[in-house]
């Protein structure tokens, strides 16, 4: 299903009435989208940037916890390895036999590439003869 752009600029217009305690003519005659955009990145930093570091240091605290108390095969190597925050993001690690494939994808373009220009330069000195 598409996303419609206007659904979410009247998301993020509730929000400011929500949050900033604006009127919807406040919001609708008053205020661009920009300046709503930069309202809602301060509120956010401002309002849950103490709760994310309080977070990050409990985190801290259970990885060393759980580290002490579990056999040295079962430890965690990072604190993100017990759980994740929803701010965190979440990349896809290639296998060894993915990156070789990429690789040779790679290699094969490059290959045909190089036929082509080649193909195009024997073109060229058989028109300048």
């Amino acid at each position: 299903m598409k996303r419609n752009p206007d659904d979410d600029m009247d998301r993020l217009y509730g929000a400011a009435i929500a949050r900033f305690g604006l009127t919807p003519r406040q919001v609708y005659e008053e205020v661009t989208p920009r300046e709503m955009y930069y309202a809602m990145e301060d509120f956010e930093s401002t309002n849950f940037g103490p709760s994310r570091n309080l977070s990050e240091v409990m985190r801290m605290v259970a990885f060393y916890v759980f580290n002490t108390s579990v056999k040295k095969k079962d430890r965690a190597r990072r604190p993100s390895d017990l759980f994740k925050f929803s701010w965190e993001r979440v990349t896809k690690t290639q296998t060894l036999e993915e990156q070789k494939n990429a690789l040779h994808a790679i290699a094969a373009a490059f290959k045909n590439r190089n036929k082509e220009k080649g193909e195009r330069k024997k073109k060229k000195k058989k028109k300048g003869k």
